[in-house]
């Protein structure tokens, strides 16, 4: 064990260096906090490395001259004899540790004067206490020995800033760290920039303590962070029912990469990534990749895969397995089969949109609008235009646009000379003059017409806006059984449209809606107690004793998945039996419920009071109504069977969310990024616990957007990354027809899959797969169409109306898109490039220009 170092020490900062090999370098506390200026942080006092590559410290300046001394007793005791800023008692302290001669002398000539004193006091004490001798003066230094070493020799006390962390501190900042790493999208070196880490200081002198270094963020803290996540995932899963997600993106190096996530109450929870380059995408190979997906989730998280999701249903040779096709998706093409079928809406959108970029891309006359805005309506809204990758922004750009009917069409009457002047500028050919000119004319001419702007507000936003609302009602998460509402919604519509058009748009939606599997869809309807049959027209003719049948068929199928190992003739036999009384219980349930008797009576009464007192707690969540209910035995199979189904979501939003955070993370500055990094950056991100936050971000755009491509974008054009904001009408038209083309391509394609199934790979004592074209109509009831369920007198019919927040919402992040596709300069205090690293974005006076939503 070292030596105790000497009580001339406490005054001294011992430093790391040894010049001389044997003796640390002293320096002086008190000419430390002489010299050192005020803004430096105490705690670099403390290392000694970081201490002497200060300016304040260098070779040059005032400390470094005479004011340090080397470590040993005699040095210093000289330094402080000489230190203008030592106090008396350390003065006094140099004098006692290390005297001079002179001063050795001066202390033997009082020394015997302090002992004839002390030997008259210690006399007077003896004859006093009754002690005579000197074993008075001894026991008297007992005593003061003792009472020293139980005072405190000094009073340490921490500033505010100066507090050091706890363990539990230190641990909690560190999770926090990454995590606000990852929701930021910051890169892991963010800790260790100058300038971060003098913030940090500034808050808290040992802030540096305690955040994570670049490689502890991206190493053991992330690592054993996404392995926490997956216990937990594996602890939530186990032994439940959940739902199966996959698709395909590519990330900015071409690479193919697959997603696989599970849906869980509602929660959906990132499982897998891995890349796709390699493998085939015929079915039989995806067949195989699929099934191998569904086993190794089945196996490592011991859960049930009840329904597998992709982006186009192709069937399935597992029975008990239900698939679906994204309904988020199909909202896009709908969208896009009406502009195939509607030619007036696709020229009237296009001429929308080259209106809007002739007036973005000519500054002097976009002043002119701008102007008369405010003198309108006191604010100045932007021109925003759609995105190629998201078609429900175009509702939102003809919305933005009509409310922007009155200051454009009065600078085109009141300003008409001036608009073509700024057109034409400085420019003196006559030719281009002329036709820049006729441009002008040309744009404000189409703007003009009154009956343009007819067509806009009262037939295109119209239908636009009931298949956008159908396309949101798709992409959240309570919507199996108000999807197929949705869809009864727009078939209406479609019908109220012009009759040529309403009859073609019918059958694009009777031909998306047959491709579903419908029974799932009609009975989370009907197991909906606010709904049950009311939402059916009378063209429906509902038959109770068909609705019975189709549900234990349903019930049946779901219920009969093979085991691991075949069953005995014993056990086969003992299973047959238990789903056979099961599904007796379960009949007599759903025809109480359909029937409104026995444990439901209650419940669907006109004036029921337990109805109220429900609605007042749950509001209108079926869910809650099914869980009170599972306390009854004779109710208790068909409970557990409706919240199966009810909590199905079948779109592919949740995956589509972490594609999009991929995009952010991996762009072009961190290009080399890993996919296994990628997941576990996935896993551990910013916690989502508002529940209004998560629903809006089912309608961001400006990350969100890249999503929807997948990885149907081929390009190899690595260098040229196409924009997704539309910047003309042409290329608007031409995006139109290649996704009408591809649209075609892949309806084909399912129709050639569904029309191609195969029974040779099923087991002899498995029932047909229920699921595709020609096994669905085997069914007695299944097919149907919307116009059959909801035709005629509806008992509650529907209503829409249209959610402005979150229009305005959208709006905001259309602007925030198109400026950052803009070639324009960033606003005040928006550093250039800084977008990739810090994907934080820019609210407010977008381009210079105020923005109001």
């Amino acid at each position: 064990m070292p030596p105790k170092p000497g009580e001339i020490w406490t005054v001294f900062h011992k430093s790391s260096d040894k010049p001389n090999g044997s003796h640390h370098r002293a320096t002086h506390w008190r000419c430390i906090d002489a010299e050192r200026p005020s803004t430096e942080a105490i705690d670099i006092e403390d290392d000694w490395n970081l201490m002497k590559k200060e300016a304040w410290f260098s070779a040059e300046s005032a400390l470094a001259k005479g004011k340090d001394a080397n470590g040993e007793k005699g040095a210093m005791a000289a330094h402080l004899r000489k230190c203008e800023h030592a106090t008396a008692e350390e003065k006094a302290m140099a004098v006692r540790i290390s005297p001079t001669k002179k001063e050795k002398e001066e202390a033997q000539k009082g020394k015997g004067k302090r002992k004839q004193a002390d030997g008259d006091e210690k006399g007077a004490d003896a004859d006093d206490e009754g002690v005579g001798g000197s074993g008075g003066g001894k026991k008297r230094k007992l005593v003061q020995a003792v009472e020293a070493s139980f005072s405190q020799s000094q009073l340490k006390v921490f500033r505010g800033i100066e507090v050091p962390f706890s363990a539990d501190h230190k641990h909690a900042i560190a999770q926090q760290t990454l995590r606000a790493t990852q929701s930021a999208n910051f890169p892991e070196r963010w800790t260790e920039d100058p300038e971060v880490m003098k913030l940090f200081l500034m808050m808290r002198s040992k802030a540096m303590e305690v955040i994570p270094s670049c490689r502890e963020l991206g190493g053991s803290l992330l690592r054993d962070a996404a392995n926490e996540v997956d216990r937990k995932i594996a602890a939530q899963v186990k032994g439940q029912d959940v739902t199966m997600s996959t698709d395909g993106w590519r990330t900015n190096r071409r690479d193919a990469v697959g997603g696989v996530t599970l849906t869980h109450n509602f929660k959906t929870l990132l499982v897998d990534i891995l890349r796709t380059n390699k493998l085939l995408k015929d079915g039989e190979s995806m067949k195989i990749m699929f099934g191998d997906m569904i086993d190794k989730a089945e196996a490592e998280l011991m859960c049930f895969v009840i329904a597998f999701l992709t982006d186009n249903d192709g069937g399935t040779a597992r029975p008990y397995l239900l698939t679906f096709a994204c309904c988020a998706h199909q909202g896009q093409l709908i969208l896009g089969d009406y502009l195939c079928e509607n030619e007036d809406a696709a020229t009237l959108i296009g001429e929308l949109i080259d209106f809007v970029n002739w007036l973005n891309n000519h500054d002097k006359v976009r002043a002119i609008f701008d102007t008369q805005q405010q003198e309108l309506s006191g604010k100045i809204l932007a021109y925003i235009l759609p995105n190629l990758t998201r078609w429900t922004t175009h509702l939102i750009a003809a919305i933005r646009f009509s409310l922007l009917k009155a200051p454009i069409r009065a600078a085109v009457l009141n300003h008409p000379d001036a608009i073509v002047k700024a057109q034409v500028g400085a420019e003196t050919n006559a030719r281009k003059k002329m036709a820049l000119q006729d441009d002008a004319i040309h744009h404000c001419t189409v703007v003009e017409s009154h009956a343009w702007w007819d067509r806009l507000q009262q037939t295109i936003i119209p239908d636009f806006e009931h298949i956008c609302y159908l396309t949101n009602i798709a992409q959240s998460d309570h919507q199996v059984s108000s999807s197929i509402s949705a869809d009864s919604r727009l078939s209406t519509r479609s019908k109220a449209s012009e009759r040529g058009l309403g009859q073609r748009m019918c059958k694009h939606i009777e031909k998306r809606f047959k491709e579903l599997d419908q029974v799932v869809f009609v009975l989370a309807l009907i197991l909906n107690p606010f709904e049950r049959l009311s939402r059916f027209g009378d063209k429906a003719q509902i038959d109770v004793f068909k609705l019975s049948t189709e549900l234990i068929t349903l019930f049946k199928r779901m219920k009969t998945r093979p085991p691991k190992t075949p069953y005995t003739a014993a056990e086969q036999q003992e299973f047959d039996s238990t789903l056979k009384a099961t599904l007796q219980v379960v009949n007599t349930a759903f025809m109480q419920y359909l029937s409104a008797t026995g444990p439901f009576e209650s419940w669907f009464l006109a004036d029921s009071h337990q109805k109220a007192s429900y609605e007042t707690i749950h509001g209108n969540d079926p869910l809650p109504f099914w869980e009170m209910l599972k306390v009854n035995a004779a109710v208790l199979p068909l409970a557990q069977f409706a919240q199966l189904l009810l909590r199905l979501v079948v779109n592919q939003a949740g995956l589509e969310r972490v594609f999009s955070d991929f995009s952010n993370k991996k762009n072009k500055k961190r290009n080399r990024l890993t996919l296994k990094k990628m997941e576990q950056q996935a896993k551990r991100g910013g916690r989502k616990n508002h529940e209004d936050s998560r629903l809006r971000t089912l309608l961001s755009v400006p990350r969100y957007a890249d999503a929807i491509l997948s990885d149907t974008d081929d390009s190899e054009d690595e260098g040229q990354k196409k924009s997704v904001v539309v910047r003309s009408s042409a290329a608007w038209r031409k995006q139109v027809a290649d996704w009408r083309a591809e649209m075609q391509e892949l309806d084909t394609a399912s129709d050639d899959d569904n029309d191609g199934d195969s029974d040779k790979d099923l087991p002899a004592n498995v029932p047909l797969p229920t699921t595709g074209r020609r096994l669905r109509a085997q069914r007695s009831w299944f097919p149907t169409t919307l116009d059959s369920l909801f035709g005629g007198v509806i008992e509650n019919p529907f209503t829409l109306s249209r959610r402005e927040r979150v229009v305005s919402e959208e709006s905001l992040y259309m602007e925030l898109l198109a400026a950052e596709h803009s070639g324009e300069e960033p606003d005040d205090g928006a550093l250039e490039g800084s977008d990739d690293n810090y994907a934080q974005p820019r609210f407010l006076n977008l381009s210079g220009r105020q923005v109001n939503c």
